[in-house]
């Protein structure tokens, strides 16, 4: 039985970012308000204020992500709901 050589990784070199920086240190980041009307009864179908995306992304991109994958309590402060990152 023949066995494979012994490797660290699967041998993908670097191509977009360097070793030195994060890549999400390479993208422009702001802070808005996620909102979805609801044209039928009025008012919101979905609300979330201050939520952190790329400057490069639509506000179509930022209200349908933060409608799906956003979750939790509003107002909680959690990064982990209400960043992009």
């Amino acid at each position: 039985m023949t066995h494979a050589p012994h490797q660290l990784g699967i041998g993908i070199r670097r191509h977009f970012t360097t070793p030195e920086t994060h890549p999400y240190d390479t993208v422009e980041w702001e802070r808005r308000d996620a909102r979805i009307p609801n044209y039928k009864e009025g008012g919101d179908a979905f609300f979330q204020p201050g939520v952190e995306f790329p400057k490069s992304w639509s506000l179509n991109a930022t209200n349908i992500v933060a409608q799906k994958y956003f979750r939790g309590t509003l107002g909680c402060l959690s990064a982990s709901t209400r960043c992009a990152r």
